[in-house]
């Protein structure tokens, strides 16, 4: 390249510009990507909805709350979850009109919600409980006095979104007056997932009511209204035994997850690679076009496209001989 205006454009990262916003601009990021790893505020442990990505982290007055950016060539979205110094954070909010990089707001989660949708599948996801407030005037002043309500924050995804209206849940242990150990059970009144919805992620705000204790809800689970899980068929002693052998999570969007199945001779510790495995692979209808396989002798591949909702499935696998030998195993795997 000549020594001409385009080259020193090319080397300050603003070849592609056409005026002069774009070139300071250009300018600004080719500055932030130089100087992240050295601000002060980068942090490299923490984790977005599982996956390790690094974020510089602003702290601010209260200590339960901070700013959130990320490298110019990443992203955040409302309701990731951060893992950061120790806990679960929630990005509650993103800012507008950013092109250097994605910069939000997190707030530390409080509590962990389980529960159940419809199945024995225990679900977990870390929330942030609130109290709401209501201004109201009194002899011309504005005071701020508490409704009697409490407000979840929930990332929405494809289980989130399916609590319902009447769903009871549980928050905590505590004793009655006889000493026995109850929970604290509450019912969802309320479910909006469209104020916090501006195309970028969004959370769900449940309004939750205090309700009663019951002998269908599980306490040692953290569940209301339990489902008991289907018991596994018992094993037949005249089959053998196979495993199926591999990490039990596939991160959305990446590379795929080999799993192997195992298939031991009688003997119990020696491995038959003769065996030729039938796989079934069992997802929601709703992501069916969304998850790949592929089988390659005694292995299977599962991956994933590069979609924020599928996070938080599951999938199951399970597999079993062609000649009928063995007995049926399976294993449960969730895209994180």
């Amino acid at each position: 390249m000549s020594l001409d205006i385009n080259y020193f454009r090319a080397i300050q990262g603003s070849l592609e510009c056409n005026n002069e916003k774009d070139i300071k601009l250009a300018e600004l990021r080719t500055n932030y990507i130089q100087n992240f790893d050295s601000s002060i505020g980068v942090e490299y442990d923490t984790l977005k909805n599982g996956v390790s990505q690094n974020f510089i982290i602003i702290t601010t007055k209260d200590p339960h709350i901070c700013t959130i950016k990320t490298r110019a060539d990443e992203k955040i979205s409302t309701g990731d979850i951060i893992d950061y110094h120790g806990g679960k954070w929630i990005v509650a909010d993103m800012k507008n009109g950013l092109d250097i990089c994605y910069e939000g707001i997190i707030r530390q989660c409080n509590f962990k919600l389980c529960y159940q949708n419809g199945n024995s599948i225990i679900l977990e996801q870390w929330c942030l409980i609130t109290d709401t407030y209501a201004e109201v005037s009194s002899n011309g002043k504005v005071i701020t006095t508490p409704i009697g309500k409490t407000v979840i924050q929930i990332p929405y995804n494809n289980n989130t979104k399916m609590l319902y209206k009447d769903k009871r849940i549980m928050l905590e242990k505590v004793y009655d007056g006889t000493g026995k150990e109850i929970g604290t059970v509450y019912k969802i009144t309320g479910f909006d997932g469209k104020t916090t919805d501006y195309g970028n992620g969004k959370l769900i705000t449940l309004t939750i009511e205090s309700d009663s204790f019951s002998d269908k809800d599980n306490l040692v689970q953290m569940v209301c209204d339990y489902i008991e899980p289907t018991p596994s068929p018992i094993p037949s002693p005249d089959l053998l035994n196979c495993i199926i052998n591999g990490t039990p999570t596939i991160r959305m969007g990446g590379t795929a997850r080999t799993l192997t199945a195992l298939f031991y001779k009688s003997d119990g510790i020696t491995i038959d690679d003769t065996i030729i495995p039938v796989w079934n692979v069992d997802i929601s209808d709703a992501y069916a076009s969304n998850i790949h396989s592929s089988q390659n002798g005694n292995s299977i591949s599962i991956w994933t496209d590069d979609i924020n909702d599928i996070i938080g499935q599951t999938i199951t696998i399970s597999v079993v001989d062609s000649n009928g030998l063995y007995n049926s195993t399976s294993k449960i795997l969730e895209v994180v």
